[in-house]
């Protein structure tokens, strides 16, 4: 295959794909519905709400989370996140 047939095939393949992506890629938004209030909408409330618990993931530092008694705003309890830094052993 030579240049110019190489050029052909590219210039045939980029203006197929500048033609195609404006079309490919619709949405009907008549169809939508609003969603529903959960009927528990609390994730915590001095605890966490049934079935839910605190997870570290990837390289994540497992220590970050922690339920404070001392500070809070309202009730008895607040979630602290400590945000480490990037080297980090624990994680970041």
């Amino acid at each position: 295959m030579n240049t110019i047939q190489r050029y052909n095939y590219l210039h045939f393949f980029l203006v197929t794909l500048i033609l195609a992506l404006p079309f490919s890629c619709s949405r009907d938004l008549d169809d939508l519905e609003p969603a529903e209030f959960p009927v528990d909408g609390n994730v915590f409330l001095d605890g966490f709400s049934g079935g839910l618990n605190y997870a570290a993931f990837g390289g994540s530092k497992v220590t970050a989370f922690e339920v404070d008694n001392n500070v809070v705003y309202k009730g008895t309890a607040s979630m602290r996140f400590e945000v480490p830094d990037f080297e980090d052993p624990d994680g970041a």
